[in-house]
């Protein structure tokens, strides 16, 4: 009898609790700033509510802050000083032992998912909030038994195949004093908005039938993804190299310094609205496309420079001291957004310098210079190239060159790079220079 008594008691108590629980009340907090947490408890009304681990993450899903609070009065009277923002609330209840997986909002949940195993009155619980610039934001967090559910969303992304013709000088720069890993960088927005409610970047796990897979762990709902996929240093495989991507919607090239004549520019994107994640998640197929178009420039006239080098070395040294300078002359594009696949900038100024390559070979074609260009449809740049031997002397040069591209193609320009209006008077500078076979 005295324990039904003490049943119905704790039952009475439990239920006044989660009417309290669940009151966002700001009038305590008037004209403060800040986050306050309700609890939900109408899906476990029978277990009590004990101390409870609070833990705020960002956008990455990374920890923002955490505290804890001895029962949940102590949580309903807390205002937290957020910044203004969209996060992910969890919170742990009654948990027996040390919780120690907090950094990602993953790790808590693969420890939540360990514990409930043992732990039989533990209680947890998950919500997204925007927390508002001023004012106070309150959220409410439903509790359930055990640990709380995070739905994985499963991207197997098909990179573009090999469409365009390898650029292989005799010094691959993919591979020489540095290796590269594949990057991906993955934003979710609630359908139709422009706020990132996730946002990742991981390094993608190559799969058997060549695929590769990208995990991201959201709250169930209707998504927009934008993703973007690149090469770092393996040293430091998240970090942008060539790329700034800190929005998708504005990726920009990295002119500090500026980088070509390398294949680790190469990089691709995907764009998809209306992703529905459910409970159990889901596995989606991506083919990813390139946002860039490339080009290499090849000499055509390597045996003829060899029979000036011949009779008069001193002014025409040995191709393996030649530099080759690249200039853009007038606008080069510098930002793709991946929302609406367009270039949507365009920079000045940009050049780059390269050692002439393969000239130990007999070949009288030589590859002099290559690059990747952001594109949206075709277009074309014009550049200078000039040859300079090891003390920069001009050996030749080439001005008002047009590059024309095509997103997702190959622009091969052939032609006398290295003996350009050269004759018996020196060195010419030739702007209208027609001697160019251009492959597309």
């Amino acid at each position: 009898m005295k324990a039904k008594r003490r049943y119905i008691y704790l039952k009475i108590c439990t239920l006044i609790m989660f009417v309290w629980l669940t009151a966002c009340n700001n009038e305590p907090h008037e004209g403060e700033h800040g986050l306050t947490i309700a609890l939900d408890n109408s899906r476990c009304p029978d277990v009590p509510v004990g101390a409870i681990k609070l833990c705020i993450y960002d956008t990455g899903g990374n920890l923002y802050a955490t505290y804890d609070y001895a029962d949940a009065r102590g949580l309903a009277a807390a205002l937290l000083p957020i910044e203004a923002g969209h996060y992910t609330v969890a919170v742990v209840i009654n948990a027996d032992k040390e919780i120690t997986a907090t950094s990602t909002l993953t790790a808590l949940h693969e420890w939540l998912e360990s514990a409930a195993d043992t732990d039989t009155d533990l209680l947890s619980g998950m919500a997204e909030t925007d927390v508002a610039s001023d004012g106070i934001t309150c959220v409410t967090v439903p509790l359930c038994q055990s640990a709380f559910t995070l739905p994985t969303l499963r991207l197997l992304l098909t990179l573009p195949g090999p469409k365009l013709p390898d650029y292989t000088p005799a010094t691959k720069t993919r591979t020489a004093g540095a290796s590269y890993t594949l990057r991906c960088v993955a934003e979710l927005c609630k359908t139709g908005t422009d706020k990132a409610v996730l946002r990742k970047t991981v390094t993608p796990e190559p799969q058997p039938d060549g695929t590769y897979l990208v995990e991201l762990e959201a709250t169930e709902g209707n998504y927009d993804l934008r993703l973007w996929t690149d090469y770092a240093p393996t040293g430091a495989p998240l970090a942008d190299t060539y790329y700034h991507t800190e929005s998708l919607q504005a990726v920009t090239i990295n002119t500090e310094p500026y980088t070509a004549n390398t294949d680790t520019k190469d990089a691709a994107y995907h764009s998809e609205e209306n992703i529905t994640l459910p409970e159990e998640g889901k596995t989606v197929d991506v083919r990813m496309e390139r946002p860039l178009a490339k080009y290499r420039i090849i000499a055509n006239d390597a045996e003829t420079y060899r029979k000036l080098t011949a009779k008069n070395p001193e002014k025409y040294p040995p191709m393996g001291d030649l530099t080759v300078k690249v200039q853009y002359e007038n606008f080069f594009p510098s930002e793709f957004n991946t929302w609406n696949s367009k270039v949507t900038d365009a920079t000045t100024g940009i050049g780059f310098s390269t050692r002439l390559t393969g000239s130990d070979t007999e070949a009288d074609e030589l590859p002099v210079a290559a690059d990747w260009i952001m594109a949206s449809g075709e277009s074309a740049v014009t550049a200078s190239l000039t040859v300079s031997d090891s003390s920069g002397r001009q050996i030749c040069r080439v001005g008002g060159l047009r590059i024309a591209y095509k997103q997702g193609c190959m622009t091969t320009i052939r032609g006398r790079f290295l003996t350009a209006g050269i004759n018996s008077g020196g060195i010419s500078i030739d702007t209208d220079w027609n001697e160019i076979i251009i492959e597309f």
